[in-house]
């Protein structure tokens, strides 16, 4: 029986140390065989293995360190850390993980339990579902989907998709798999969001903005609802606004179709509280019509005047007026008062004489500039901009690539590395030194996330 090489991938006799291709050790870590690749995406390979010490088969999950996505390194460490701190039936269970190799041969290794079993996206090549037993699925992952979603903080996977989930061989129960996209800090948008993350075609709206909350994962989920039932790539169906076009392609009956709907409302807000909530709606066999807006009439009183004076009064402020004010009154935060930071504003005058208003307005200007209209636009003129257009490039650029694949001219795995670079890149400061940035922005925060503390007293705090 041939094994493969953990130094060179090349098959090697069971028995042989070294290999006798690459002169390397065979066995990885003094522990694992590998036996068989069994999967490959843009980030690295994942073999299934056997454990020597425990003679369990297992998931060697591999990827190389070597890359020009600086955020990889991070995300494999979240990945491991979080897997470590999961225990659920329908999750695989964390073994270790560890980096081996020097230099440019330097490799990360994330050891799980190995499940036996077609994903999804193999069984649905060979088999039609009935509407039953898409609902069935759906179910069976919103029990995993609460389990993750009510820990504290929240987990959100971020890619669910057909290829996440495996029918486990040995029970026919559905396990969720790849943590690789997971998120386990759900961010204030006004304090900014991450990197980009996700499958196109699954995301949420707000994944394109880097945001990412539990309703992000049933969003997912109703696109795996639209895939099964419809038999249609989501790329297929996904216009130019990113929403999905489904009904023409989804034959169902009037509640699950409901579902669904709830479930692809573009704003978080509108979709259903919880997966629990979900669960409940597939056991009642009944989901009710998606709320609608509520009129500004029928609003509180104590919300009313606010609400209107946020729609009566919108006002778009320029990107230049604000980096001009930056340079000019620099010490004494002059900008802030133009883009409704008065917080700042005080404390920059208050300060002038150290020099570090004048530091931080100049650094304030020059990202700006770097960052261009549309960045400026998304964090100072919130109420003015449509969300989807930040991501209106990234999606044509993807389509392209899509398109460039469907013709043969990009392998799948150059798409899917094409396609996550593209993602990461929408994420990624467009200057060398914007770790130092992301730190001002997190400072900056601060006086505002306490100017809202101080306006709602009485908030209940997030454990």
């Amino acid at each position: 029986m041939n094994i493969l090489c953990a130094a060179c991938g090349e098959p090697a006799p069971n028995d042989s140390d070294p290999c006798p291709h690459c002169g390397g050790v065979v066995r990885l870590h003094d522990r694992y065989v590998l036996e068989a690749q069994v999967g490959q995406g843009a980030a690295g390979v994942t073999y299934r293995a056997l454990d020597l010490t425990t003679g369990e088969r297992v998931a060697v999950k591999e990827m190389a360190l070597r890359t020009t996505d600086p955020e990889l390194p991070r995300r494999m460490a979240r990945e491991a850390r979080v897997q470590g701190e999961l225990h659920h039936d329908r999750i695989p269970a964390y073994v270790e993980h560890f980096t081996q190799g020097v230099g440019k041969k330097q490799v990360f290794y994330l050891i799980q339990a190995f499940i036996e079993g077609p994903t999804l996206a193999e069984e649905m090549q060979r088999r039609r579902y009935s509407e039953p037993e898409v609902l069935a699925i759906l179910g069976e992952l919103c029990e995993v989907l609460t389990y993750l979603h009510q820990l504290m903080p929240p987990v959100v996977h971020r890619d669910l998709k057909l290829k996440n989930v495996i029918r486990r061989a040995r029970d026919q129960k559905l396990v969720l798999i790849d943590f690789g996209a997971v998120r386990d800090v759900v961010t204030d948008p006004r304090t900014g969001g991450s990197t980009v993350a996700g499958t196109y075609g699954y995301m949420a709206p707000e994944q394109y903005r880097g945001e990412a909350s539990p309703q992000t994962d049933l969003y997912a989920l109703g696109v795996l609802g639209v895939v099964l039932l419809s038999r249609r790539d989501p790329l297929e169906l996904v216009r130019p606004d990113h929403s999905l076009d489904w009904q023409g392609h989804v034959h169902a009956s009037a509640p699950t179709v409901a579902l669904i709907e709830a479930l692809l409302q573009p704003d978080p807000a509108r979709r259903p509280a919880s997966a629990t909530e979900v669960a409940r709606r597939l056991a009642g066999g009944s989901v009710a019509t998606p709320p609608k807006p509520t009129p500004p009439s029928e609003l509180p009183a104590r919300v009313l005047p606010g609400a209107l004076l946020g729609m009566m009064r919108p006002r778009r402020r320029s990107r230049w007026a604000a980096m001009g004010l930056a340079v000019v009154g620099a010490p004494f935060g002059v900008h802030w008062w133009y883009l409704d930071r008065p917080i700042l504003g005080v404390l920059s005058a208050a300060f002038c004489w150290s020099g570090i208003p004048l530091l931080v307005s100049l650094i304030f200007a020059v990202r700006t500039f770097s960052a261009g209209r549309l960045a400026f636009d998304l964090r100072y003129n919130p109420t003015l901009m449509d969300p989807s257009t930040r991501a209106d490039q990234v999606a044509r650029e993807i389509e392209a690539l899509y398109a460039l694949h469907t013709k043969g001219a990009l392998t799948a795995e150059e798409f899917e590395r094409e396609k996550l670079r593209v993602l990461n890149d929408m994420g990624a400061s467009p200057l060398p030194i914007g770790g130092l940035f992301d730190l001002i922005r997190t400072l900056q925060g601060l006086p505002r996330m306490l100017q809202d503390e101080l306006r709602n007293p009485n908030k209940r705090r997030r454990p």
